[in-house]
This record gives C-alpha cells, sequence and structure tokens, in this order.
C-alpha cells in the first residue's frame, strides 16, 4: 500500500474489506474504528469488484479438469447405453 493510501481511509477501508472478503483477514483496529461516509463506498466497491473479477478468470488448469470430467462422464453413459 502507498504512503497516501495507509492514511486515506477509503483506501484504508477497501483494503480491509478485500483483506476480509479473499482471506477472512480482521482489519486492524484502527481500521474498524473508522468512521464510513457515502464517499468511502465507492473505492471500497469498486476494490471489491476488481478483487472478485480477478478471482472469477478462468485458469487453464480449471478448462482442462472440466474437459476431462465431461470426456469420463461421456464415456460412462456409452458403457451404460451397451449394457441397457
Amino acid at each position: 500500500m502507498s504512503p497516501a493510501a495507509a492514511t486515506d481511509p477509503s483506501a484504508q477501508i477497501a483494503r480491509a474489506l478485500v483483506d476480509f472478503s479473499v482471506e477472512g483477514a480482521f482489519p486492524e483496529e484502527n481500521v474498524s474504528l473508522l468512521a464510513v461516509t457515502a464517499e468511502d463506498l465507492a473505492p471500497a466497491i469498486n476494490a471489491l469488484a476488481t478483487a472478485k473479477s480477478r478471482l472469477e478468470v478462468p485458469s487453464p488448469f480449471r478448462e482442462v479438469s472440466t474437459r476431462c470430467a465431461e470426456s469420463s462422464r461421456a464415456k460412462h453413459v456409452y458403457r451404460l447405453r451397451s449394457i441397457l
């Protein structure tokens, strides 16, 4: 975190929300005691949206895993049809 962001309440609240959402980490006491204004929420919501989009990026491993699972299911269906 940049020195300016370390003292900016909006940035502190945004960082605390993202850390809690992603890692389950509770904020430091000085951050949790900050008064939250409507102006503080916009950057916090934007930070959460950015973190969410980074988490939702499909990974090549997940895509290969999904294809393998689908292929395995297709093989099982073919075997069942041949038995019936």
